[in-house]
């Protein structure tokens, strides 16, 4: 799985900062490289339903991020706030190693007796992964003071053409949401891994995008209703008492995934409403 797609934007701040004279950057262009990373500020919106991959994920992107702000020579104003941003995030790739060790003490998610406490597990998995990320308040110092000298440090939302253009092109691939036939339970399991981590995917990547403000609850309701549906298929997927020879029952897995809260019905109403063709995709309840 696609982990939060920062190795490209490394690479274009890098190379976009290494003129060979090591000048600093103007306000602009040190504004341009912070907007073009994402969550500088705030956690992913969506995660694989599983304690040590998502907070492997995590420590990904906050090293990522490190690397790609230390390519970085920022204005002298703000070279204090910058500074803070590269140890809050190293800190917070720092402490995963240990949190994880506490997610392994926890009841394996795969190997409970039914759904019903699957979920309990994975509710405790991720209370544990927030409950143990370090205080960095250097995170929220460097946001302030960013502020104060008049930078804007977040991306800026999307016109509506590309906006409009940008998520239909991530939901392409994904719509519309489905299984395949399939025999038995594990051959379906398999089905689900595939089609719930790429719609947990799309999902990662929808919530990157800033929706203009007239669609910003339309956003909202499609990446949750993206990343719900991706849940429940992988966390199926990675239910372990099951009898993988066992006849599958695609149907009832199609009916759940199709009633799951209803984000997709407002968040095309939402759309329609406000006059943005975005395709929001459909799920196939039937065979």
């Amino acid at each position: 799985m696609r982990l939060f797609g920062l190795v490209t934007i490394l690479v274009a701040v890098a190379a976009a900062s290494c003129g060979g004279d090591g000048a600093k950057l103007s306000k602009q262009e040190y504004e341009q490289r912070l907007q073009a990373l994402p969550r500088l500020f705030a956690d992913p919106e969506c995660e694989v339903p599983d304690g040590v991959s998502l907070l492997r994920a995590r420590e990904a992107e906050h090293r990522e991020i490190v690397a790609a702000l230390d390519a970085l020579e920022p204005p002298g104003e703000v070279a204090d706030a910058h500074g803070k941003l590269v140890s809050a995030h190293r800190k917070l790739a720092d402490s995963i190693d240990g949190t994880i060790e506490s997610v392994r003490e926890l009841p394996d998610p795969g190997e409970a007796p039914s759904r019903e406490e699957q979920a309990d597990r994975l509710g405790a998995q991720y209370a544990l992964a927030a409950r143990e990320r370090p205080g960095v308040p250097e995170l929220a110092e460097a946001q302030r003071e960013l502020g104060d000298r008049g930078y804007t440090a977040e991306a800026v939302p999307f016109d509506p053409e590309r906006y409009t253009e940008r998520a239909n092109e991530l939901l392409a691939p994904v719509t519309p949401i489905t299984l395949r036939d399939v025999g038995t339970v594990g051959e379906l399991q398999t089905e689900a891994e595939e089609v719930g981590t790429a719609l947990v995917d799309a999902a990662q990547q929808l919530a990157e995008l800033v929706p203009p403000r007239p669609v910003a609850e339309a956003h909202e309701h499609l990446v949750l209703g993206l990343c719900t549906r991706g849940q429940e298929l992988v966390s199926f997927a990675r239910f372990r008492t099951l009898d993988p020879d066992e006849p599958a029952d695609v149907a009832s897995a199609r009916m759940i995934i199709a009633t799951l809260d209803p984000f997709f019905e407002e968040a095309a109403g939402d759309y329609r409403d406000r006059g943005y063709d975005v395709a929001v995709p459909e799920v196939e309840a039937g065979g």
